[in-house]
């Protein structure tokens, strides 16, 4: 051999074992592509998708976005692999496309863990699929963690639409579920012994059972902007222990209506429920009851403590909202406060018991509500259309101070000649329609008169200027106003007068509670994953993706061509923590940010990242003849100053890399990153920015290299 031919092969193996150890560092995605006319033996390209979801299944490992093109798929989804945090796997519909993952025809055992089954598996993300008429469960994620279930249509399942078990940091965002547990008696949404976890955005109607069902010791969690109803006489929302420890949930900024009951919390099998707060929600036109904290199912101790239930409002249901306990049950320190309670068709607030046996409610307290005009039908016993009405209990230390009791159809306060006259204190209550009836209480402090509403007419409670309710509540420190630190000595809105404590929903301690941006907290800022700072060899159709933390109920996404964002491509405000985006030009940098929001307000932008479009579809296929072999054909024209032409050949089926390397051996694009069948092809370099200089084309094969000199002179 040539002595010169072995330093030329000398030097080349060289500067390829520089460009293959910068190639690990780099950041190309990884996308693989499912539609129903693909071929399981394709290599998973765009231009040749596989067929089944079995295959991308396995073959989906750290990294991988799965995008699943048009098209109805008759099996089910069953990932085998984990993500990283840093490299999730994704399966997501094609972009614009509808995906439907469907049961019919699948026999119980092909789909008896459900149409979607992620198990003991971590960092998945499903996205944007359409999952129908499964036998079993549409959504089933067991014992696994950091598991995001967003932008999905689950409709008629069997068993639960969408359920979590022994399972910790998981997302359940922006879903449409409807007329699930058709068979089994479980619920639309179940998050069962799950730690960690966030149920948003959702939309669940038409169930034949519960909505969302939080359960069976779930804890540090929240329930926050869905919406459930017509679920044929179940809750919308349902908090229930049953046999285990559940705590620390909140649940806001949801609406229940045309249910049974709007929102529920209980401990059904002797678990204990504690430190839950049920705020900014909305119920109505729900067929029993608006909100109910109670103990289910006779003859079982049913625990629960620490309740707080404010700033909500509850009309037009059967009764407003409800304490009640069967024998067993031991409630401590309920506590419902600052809400809006109208036009129910029994009473405002019912605080009873359900049978005659041992119960014990501790440390109730009934303060500063807003109770007018309940009692709209005005039939059955006259105490349950009362503005309140309790009866059949023993409570110990139960407190009812603060409330506008008003135009109510039968009483205001109704307290049954059961009830220990000791155990319960009435104080500082407004009374609109106090009728001295028997057994109806005024208790100490009493004002009476109109509360002169801006306009009831048009359920709107706040008080007028000259309202008697204004500073007329207790004047001890806790009940007092919020200060409003703008006017030194004046009450924060909605509360008026001075700090001392209006009467009502809008006054006292917890006034603030109105204003949701002092309630509830800013989300912190979006972390983004997918497709990585830097990446190159991004195909035109992807699916960006983010973490937005806990609390956030939309995001506003940009993408720009540059990093200032004066330029804009996209600036999209959206629910789901992804969004899918097609036709982006190729060889073009683009940059991209998410900031979060919620009723708390606005976070600042994420960090920017930015990654590089090579799209399939500039690769042209010139010559489908077999090749004799494997080719890089030189640049044309070369020089050139704005853009060249590069041609190569394939004799068969080989996955392609073709990169531009700077004369450092640095890798500085990726034009081609993708399976291809065999043939000749033609694609474009269109340098972005680049200095004049000498540059390298590299096509590497798993069986090829090649390389050629490129010189941009502009």
């Amino acid at each position: 051999m040539n002595k010169y031919f072995r330093i030329h092969c000398y030097f080349w193996s060289l500067l390829f074992l520089i460009v293959t150890i910068r190639l690990q560092a780099q950041t190309t995605p990884i996308y693989y592509y499912v539609e129903p006319n693909g071929n399981d033996s394709n290599p998973g390209t765009e231009l040749l998708p596989w067929k089944t979801l079995a295959k991308v299944s396995s073959m989906a490992t750290a990294g991988v976005t799965v995008l699943i093109k048009q098209g109805t798929y008759n099996e089910p989804l069953i990932p085998v692999n984990s993500g990283t945090a840093e490299a999730p796997i994704t399966f997501a519909s094609y972009p614009g496309d509808t995906v439907t993952i469907s049961g019919v025809g699948l026999t119980p055992a092909e789909s008896g863990s459900g149409l979607i089954f992620i198990d003991g598996l971590s960092y998945i993300r499903i996205s944007g699929l359409r999952v129908i008429n499964s036998t079993s469960y549409g959504i089933n994620v067991n014992n696994s963690s950091y598991i995001t279930i967003e932008k999905n249509y689950v409709d008629s399942t069997d068993d639960s639409g969408i359920i979590t078990y022994i399972c910790s940091n998981v997302v359940v965002d922006a879903n449409e579920v409807l007329n699930c547990s058709i068979v089994a008696d479980q619920e639309c949404i179940s998050i069962a012994k799950t730690n960690l976890f966030e149920i948003k955005n959702n939309c669940i109607h038409e169930g034949y059972r519960i909505g969302i069902d939080i359960k069976v010791g779930s804890s540090n969690g929240i329930v926050c902007n869905n919406e459930t109803y017509n679920l044929n006489g179940a809750n919308g929302i349902y908090i229930d222990a049953w046999d285990s420890h559940e705590f620390n949930i909140d649940a806001f900024d949801n609406i229940s209506h045309d249910n049974n009951i709007g929102i529920a919390l209980s401990s059904e099998f002797g678990g204990l429920l504690e430190g839950i707060r049920v705020h900014h929600n909305i119920a109505y036109k729900n067929l029993s009851r608006g909100f109910i904290v109670a103990g289910w199912s006779i003859g079982l101790t049913h625990p629960l403590k620490n309740i707080k239930v404010y700033g909500n409002e509850s009309y037009e249901n059967g009764f407003g909202f409800e304490i009640g306990a069967y024998t067993g049950t031991t409630m401590d320190s309920i506590a419902v406060y600052n809400n809006l309670i109208y036009h129910n068709q029994g009473a405002g607030v019912r605080i009873s018991r359900y049978d005659t046996g041992e119960c014990a409610l501790r440390n109730v307290s009934v303060i500063n509500n807003t109770i007018h005009g309940n009692g709209t039908l005005g039939n059955g016993w006259d105490a349950d259309n009362s503005g309140i009405n309790i009866f059949n209990i023993s409570p110990e230390n139960m407190l009812i101070k603060n409330n506008i009791v008003s135009n109510n159809a039968y009483c205001t306060i109704f307290i049954a000649p059961e009830v220990p006259s000791n155990s319960i204190t009435v104080d500082y209550n407004f009374f609109n329609g106090f009728r001295n009836v028997i057994y109806e209480t005024a208790g100490t402090n009493a004002v009476y008169g109109d509360p002169l509403f801006v306009d009831s007419l048009k359920n709107d409670y706040h008080l007028q200027a000259t309202s008697a309710c204004i500073d007329k509540g207790d004047t001890a420190k806790q009940y007092n106003d919020p200060v409003n630190p703008d006017e030194p000595g004046y009450a924060l809105y909605p509360a008026q007068g001075t700090i001392r404590n209006d009467m009502g929903a809008y006054g006292g301690p917890y006034a603030s509670s109105w204003d949701l941006a002092a309630s509830i907290a800013p989300p912190l800022v979006p972390t983004l994953i997918s497709p990585l700072n830097g990446a190159s060899g991004v195909p035109s159709t992807l699916l960006l993706s983010w973490d937005g933390h806990r609390g956030a109920t939309s995001y506003q996404l940009q993408v720009s061509y540059n990093s200032d964002f004066s330029s804009m491509v996209i600036d999209t405000s959206i629910t789901g923590q992804s969004y899918g985006i097609r036709n982006l030009a190729n060889n073009t940098l683009y940059y991209w940010r998410v900031k979060a929001s919620n009723a708390g307000g606005t976070n600042s932008y994420s960090s920017t990242w930015n990654f590089i479009i090579t799209s399939p579809a500039f690769i042209k296929q010139i010559k489908p003849d077999i090749p004799i072999g494997y080719a890089l054909y030189q640049n044309i024209p070369n020089p050139f100053n704005q853009i060249t032409t590069i041609q190569f050949s394939l004799p068969k089926v080989s996955q392609v890399k073709l990169s531009i390397f700077n004369s450092a051996g640095m890798e500085i694009e990726v034009l081609v990153n993708q399976n291809l069948p065999r043939g000749q092809y033609r694609t474009q370099w269109i340098p972005n920015n680049n200095l004049n200089g000498v540059y390298f084309c590299q096509l590497k094969t798993s069986e090829f290299i090649g390389m050629k000199k490129l010189l941009l002179h502009r």
